[in-house]
């Protein structure tokens, strides 16, 4: 098992106004080191502040939840600034502190990732990054997780352990063996924060598995018509369908999913019915299946944010093209 090891800093965690605020945005700073680059999502060096979005389930609250992270690069993509940066920074966010301010100077993280299998089309392999913090600056611990980061050959507060962390596996194993229901929190600063992207680079920073999750935290983990809840890590027994399907160019931007129970997945596929620009379910003259018509005129439930709420030019798609397909495949 590979883990990451970071002592957090006094200036990544920025100064704390009488308030009790953070008077600026929070991160934790990442090494440029290859050890510590290959341990996160590849960035390029060409594109613009280039993000990947990291799926992270900190075992203090056990909820699956989004960071940002951001490759500046502006010391290599034509930036005039006096003093262009070149660095790696994971974003913190209110869901990964717990809504409050939870990292503190010389708190030690660790992180490890873990691969989980796919159960959508895809195929594709899914990953998440299991986090906790280590706070008791005076525990055994500490000081054990202190000399491996000390005797690491990178500064800035760095390591990487190939071994076994019994105290975080210990928490990894309770909480999947416990998981029952999925809950995926995404914080407004990540949706914010990617929104400021080109719309070519908002889409690059999306895939299927990410796709699958930001559809879910949208609707609160369930079915947008009938409520029905979805269940374990990934989510299963409510679908994420595409509006716009993939082979016809549409892409994995959370604006062109919603999240389906199983029995609506499928003839929503298919075209038993769509939705209109009102996000009304609208089901097909010509369909026959008696449950679709209980829902007919039925208002889904909307994503309060818009990030999440279904692209009406791809609702249109799915009226002219879609809807009413099944009639064609049927005969």
């Amino acid at each position: 098992m590979i883990y990451f090891l970071k002592c957090c800093g006094f200036q990544e965690l920025g100064s704390v106004g009488e308030d009790g605020k953070a008077k600026r945005g929070r991160y934790l700073m990442s090494s440029q080191h290859d050890s510590v680059v290959d341990f996160f999502p590849s960035l390029s060096i060409e594109i613009p502040n280039d993000t990947a979005l990291l799926p992270i389930v900190p075992l203090y609250t056990r909820l699956k939840t989004y960071a940002s992270y951001v490759y500046h690069n502006s010391k290599y993509t034509g930036s005039e600034a006096k003093h262009p940066r070149n660095e790696y920074r994971i974003y913190l966010n209110n869901e990964l502190e717990n809504h409050q301010l939870y990292f503190k100077a010389e708190d030690i993280v660790v992180m490890r990732r873990s691969t989980v299998a796919s159960i959508d089309e895809s195929g594709e392999e899914q990953f998440v990054y299991y986090l906790d913090v280590v706070k008791d600056h005076s525990s055994s611990l500490y000081f054990q997780l202190s000399k491996i980061i000390e005797d690491y050959p990178i500064r800035g507060g760095y390591g990487i352990y190939d071994g076994e962390l019994e105290f975080f596996e210990s928490q990894v194993k309770e909480f999947e063996s416990g998981q029952q229901a999925t809950d995926i929190h995404i914080d407004k600063s990540v949706t914010d924060r990617i929104k400021k992207s080109t719309d070519e680079n908002q889409a690059a920073i999306f895939n299927p598995a990410t796709f699958r999750d930001f559809v879910l935290a949208g609707y609160g983990s369930a079915c947008a018509i009938t409520g029905e809840v979805a269940e374990g890590i990934l989510g299963s027994g409510v679908d994420v369908v595409y509006i716009k399907p993939k082979y016809a160019g549409g892409n994995c931007m959370p604006s062109n999913g919603i999240a389906l129970s199983k029995q609506l997945s499928l003839s929503f596929v298919q075209g038993e019915f769509t939705l209109t620009d009102r996000f009304e379910v609208m089901v097909h003259p010509n369909c026959k299946n008696e449950m679709l018509w209980n829902y007919n005129s039925k208002q889904m439930r909307v994503p309060p944010n818009k990030f999440f709420q279904p692209d009406k030019e791809n609702l249109l798609y799915h009226r002219e093209n879609i809807y009413g397909s099944f009639e064609g495949k049927s005969e």
